[in-house]
């Protein structure tokens, strides 16, 4: 807050190398954790106040997706479109597998309320898909 000329001292809250962070996908937070996945399919789990690793979980293959966080559970995709429930928690834990077929994946899901019911979006190299409970 109210930073002006050079903040890098006062307003950073921690580092990680280059060689540490995700090349393609964006982080997500839930305030006290934040969780990044490299396109080779590294999850990896960080303690949002000290910057610390805290795991890394294998998730089965190339991603250039963002992980989403679902409440309290991250959705993670493959390239080649396998989907991937973990428990947003200080230990990896998962939660689910499925595959979506021969698909393959580079966007990362957009979520919507459709005439009042929650839906998610996929956009494959081919296909937009609309997930959502009837």
């Amino acid at each position: 807050r109210g930073g002006r000329g050079d903040v890098t001292e006062s307003h950073t809250a921690w580092v990680r190398e280059v060689g540490a962070l995700p090349d393609v996908a964006s982080p997500v937070s839930n305030g006290a954790l934040v969780f990044t996945v490299s396109s080779g399919g590294g999850l990896s789990c960080f303690d949002a106040v000290s910057g610390e690793r805290l795991w890394t979980h294998g998730i089965g293959g190339r991603t250039y997706v963002s992980p989403s966080l679902v409440g309290d559970r991250l959705l993670l995709f493959t390239r080649e479109g396998r989907a991937m429930v973990m428990a947003a928690e200080e230990k990896p834990r998962v939660l689910g597998e499925a595959s979506l077929g021969k698909l393959k994946m580079s966007a990362s899901p957009a979520f919507a309320r459709v005439a009042g019911k929650p839906r998610m979006f996929l956009r494959t190299e081919g296909q937009l898909l609309c997930i959502g409970a009837p």
